[in-house]
């Protein structure tokens, strides 16, 4: 896995009697970085991606794509788009509701201009899709990223890793 570069301390606050848990910003690289807030059961993710086709964001348990709760989302034709997707080996992952299973990942927003994609987008801490969904809990949770270079779900190549990241304190 490579480092991320944390650019702030997490915040701990209550506000309005909700427990709210927020990092800054995680800098994968100079391509892609992500930012989340956590608010009661909910967590909310904003991805930077310097890409105009898909970028993804998963979350593992072990680095990799192996029995990972993926979301791929981008903007096609001006219009954003994210899909749920489950992928149980390295390879073309499948669609949680293809599986069985439930489309957890929400589409908040996203835009995109000439060289990159910026994507908001929230799913519960813990699904009710356990078969499919990788649960966010406390301590270190490791977190895979891809671009793509176009709206179809391709092949990545070389654009994807793995960061490690504590959403919830232990």
């Amino acid at each position: 896995m490579i480092k991320a570069y944390l650019l702030s301390a997490a915040l701990f606050c209550t506000v309005f009697g909700a427990a709210i848990q927020k990092q800054q910003r995680v800098v994968v690289n100079d391509q892609y970085e992500f930012e989340w807030a956590i608010e009661n059961d909910v967590i909310t993710v904003s991805v930077t991606a310097a890409t105009t086709g898909y970028a993804g964001f998963g979350i593992g348990p072990s680095g990799n794509m192996v029995n990972a709760d993926l979301a791929v989302f981008g903007v096609l034709d001006g219009s954003g788009y994210l899909d749920d997707y489950y992928s149980e080996k390295n390879g073309a992952p499948s669609l949680d509701t293809e599986l069985g299973g439930t489309s957890d990942w929400v589409l908040v927003e996203a835009t995109e201009d000439e060289t990159r994609t910026i994507t908001t987008f929230s799913r519960k801490l813990v699904t009710s899709d356990a078969a499919f969904d990788q649960p966010i809990l406390p301590g270190p949770t490791s977190v895979i990223w891809s671009l793509g270079t176009s709206d179809s779900l391709e092949y990545h190549g070389q654009s994807a890793g793995a960061v490690e990241v504590v959403f919830i304190e232990a």
